[in-house]
């Protein structure tokens, strides 16, 4: 038998051993890409091709950054140069496809033509990581929920204890702010409350501070219950003011984005409203982004209600006779401010306005002659005090009036003005054919300069009386 040449035999092996390479090359279980310096495809693997669902052919002489996401084209730019210019292995994390998204792990090699070793192309692999990509952003999207509902939480317990404590209108205000601002960045924070008969707004607070008329169409202002949130006690929300029409009451204009308006609702009834503006595309798509909201609302409607009276339903807080406050309202407001004046460290002042001579109008002139001389009275009080300033009747024939941020010296000088205004005022329009004068004694006490107990400053200011 004649045996087989050796170069012969050797180049048959050489040929099969080419063969089995492309072919562990062409199904290996990663893609991999033969590229020049410019990025041109001159070789691909069948695995490659199908993971772009392309035929194999259909890959050569293409770029291959027309497949790589335009985010990080050149950041693979640069990863190719590396390779090039430094001769060594590099590797690099970039998002490739056509119709799908996959996530690949690159590690590209250099290599060098055989007769000039001139380097010339690089293999790139790339490694399906996908799925282990998928797993690490649940992960990290789980994190961050994790840390935003713990973030959520102390502002919550934050506010919890916030309405525990004796508030001002404006701290409910300013503290809603600075956690709303502080969670969500809103372009335009707005917090309306309505009058006691919910057919005006009766105070606001806005942030960055415009003007309402602004924000609100002049009509809503006018008459809430145009408003849908107001008019139902519902939440308002455009997600995207580009597919979704906006409501007529707003005036603002924003490009993109959308808004949320929100009832303030406290055992059923209706406060007002809260708005959030927000020109961030596609934010309000998340519900994530705003699932903590209505919760704030209901805090904010709470710390309100509480800011604005206590709890009096074991008694009627208004006079009967004159439509003031009555003396256990007083006392119990008067309670609260010293407490809101400590917190501040702030002075608060009260009088106590005796009126003298109007014991014995009733006999000379008649029932009732007395409440209207008081009614009267309370009119001239209020014409000399603040819109602060709470005046109740403390007495049968004494007005109490309390004044937050007053120090001793402007204290007097009230009492003073006051009590000539009463004792010059002549009462003519009560009796036919009468005028009727009267005098009063005043007396007043300061907190802390006499006092820091609510009991013991509304007796000094009853005992000091000139």
């Amino acid at each position: 038998m004649k045996k087989a040449c050796p170069t012969t035999e050797m180049k048959r092996e050489s040929v099969l051993l080419q063969a089995a390479y492309k072919h562990l090359q062409n199904h290996a279980p990663i893609g991999i890409l033969t590229l020049n310096k410019k990025g041109l495809i001159i070789e691909a693997n069948q695995t490659i091709a199908r993971k772009l669902s392309l035929r194999k052919g259909g890959l050569l002489k293409q770029s291959v950054f027309s497949f790589i996401d335009s985010k990080e084209r050149g950041a693979f730019s640069s990863h190719l140069k590396k390779v090039f210019a430094s001769h060594n292995t590099s590797s690099h994390y970039i998002t490739i496809g056509m119709k799908g998204k996959l996530c690949t792990h690159v590690k590209s090699v250099p290599f060098r033509e055989m007769a000039t070793q001139r380097l010339i192309l690089c293999k790139s692999f790339f490694s399906d990581i996908t799925f282990w990509k998928q797993i690490e952003d649940e992960q990290k999207y789980h994190l961050e929920q994790k840390k935003e509902y713990y973030n959520h939480l102390e502002y919550l317990k934050c506010f919890s204890r916030f309405i525990n404590e004796d508030v001002e209108e404006n701290d409910v205000f300013e503290q809603a702010a600075t956690i709303l601002k502080n969670l969500y960045q809103p372009d335009i924070l707005a917090i309306l409350i309505l009058n006691k008969n919910k057919y005006l707004f009766e105070s606001s607070f806005v942030t960055p501070s415009i003007h309402l008329n602004k924000i609100f169409k002049p009509k809503i202002l006018s008459n809430p219950s145009i408003c849908y949130t107001i008019r139902t006690g519902k939440d308002s929300i455009i997600k995207d003011i580009q597919k979704n029409p906006v409501c007529e009451c707003l005036h603002y204009k924003i490009k993109e984005g959308g808004y949320i308006c929100m009832p303030l609702i406290v055992n059923g009834s209706l406060l007002g409203m809260m708005l959030i503006i927000k020109s961030e595309k596609g934010y309000w798509n998340r519900e994530e982004n705003y699932k903590y909201l209505p919760i704030y609302a209901n805090l904010i409607a709470i710390a309100m209600y509480k800011a604005r009276q206590t709890d009096y339903s074991t008694c009627d807080v208004i006079d009967e006779y004159t439509g003031i406050y009555n003396r256990k309202f007083f006392n119990q407001i008067l309670e609260k401010q010293i407490n809101i004046a400590k917190k501040n460290q702030k002075p608060l002042s009260i009088l106590i306005i005796t009126i003298h001579g109007i014991d014995s109008l009733n006999f000379t002139y008649g029932n009732e002659t007395d409440e209207q001389v008081m009614r009267q009275v309370i009119h001239l009080i209020k014409k000399s005090t603040r819109a602060s300033d709470v005046i109740a009747r403390y007495s049968e024939n004494a007005i109490g009036i309390i004044m937050p941020t007053m120090e001793v010296e402007n204290a007097i000088k009230k009492a003073d003005m006051i009590k000539q205004a009463i004792e010059s005022f002549v009462f003519s329009n009560i009796a036919k054919g009468k005028n009727i004068k009267v005098t009063a004694t005043s007396g007043f006490a300061t907190f802390p300069d006499h006092g820091t107990d609510h009991n013991i400053l509304a007796g000094i200011a009853s005992a000091e009386l000139y």
